[in-house]
């Protein structure tokens, strides 16, 4: 696939590209890249199941919101000291 970019210059879409498994990567300056990603999930269900798991079990084992909650507002304390 090719898009047309700024100056007339044509230049071929990256494919979409894993990511740790919980993802799908596209470079942000080539739409027609986002729209191979995003095709890619609406037409590839185990594709999609699998990253909807992967992203999943991430977030589980990443996310902590106690700790997100006090590093947050140890941020806003230091922003609002005279």
């Amino acid at each position: 696939m090719h898009e047309q970019q700024p100056g007339g210059h044509r230049h071929r879409a990256p494919p979409a590209r894993g990511l740790s498994g919980t993802g799908l990567v596209a470079d942000v300056d080539l739409p027609l890249a986002w729209v191979v990603a995003l095709r890619r999930l609406a037409e590839d269900d185990k594709s999609a199941e699998t990253l909807r798991i992967a992203a999943r079990r991430w977030v589980e084992e990443n996310y902590d919101a106690h700790r997100n909650t006090a590093r947050l507002v140890q941020c806003f304390e230091e922003a609002t000291k005279p």
